[in-house]
């Protein structure tokens, strides 16, 4: 992630960057067992409230907050986890974001782990 220019940011009390640039940002630390809905450990949160997050099916999560994730300007994250399972957030909706996990093979997996997400909302 670039680094903000001066004026992109102010520096809050606890002497965290917070960025003035018009972008909304949700970064968080997602961990996820089992059958259980993902759990979100939010470090940045700039979007108009909490994501709420839930359980669909076997790898898929669903992350909603309305009208948060605007179409063509919602940008997501992908990665793997230490255990090789692959996992990608994308914008689904307006409303939405999906959470899926998958084997190497390409099969739904459950998470089963702590991943960093992290969601970009641009003006």
């Amino acid at each position: 992630m670039a680094a903000l220019a001066a004026g992109q940011y102010t520096v809050a009390t606890d002497g965290t960057h917070i960025a003035t640039d018009g972008v909304k940002r949700y970064v968080a630390l997602l961990t996820q067992t089992g059958t259980d809905a993902p759990v979100a450990t939010v470090l940045t949160n700039t979007l108009s409230g909490p994501i709420v997050w839930t359980y669909n099916d076997v790898g898929s999560y669903t992350g909603t907050l309305t009208g948060a994730f605007t179409a063509d300007k919602t940008l997501t994250c992908s990665g793997v986890t230490r255990t090789g399972r692959f996992w990608e957030l994308s914008r689904e909706t307006v409303n939405s974001v999906t959470l899926t996990a998958i084997t190497a093979g390409g099969d739904p997996v459950e998470l089963n782990a702590t991943i960093s997400a992290e969601i970009r909302v641009f003006p």
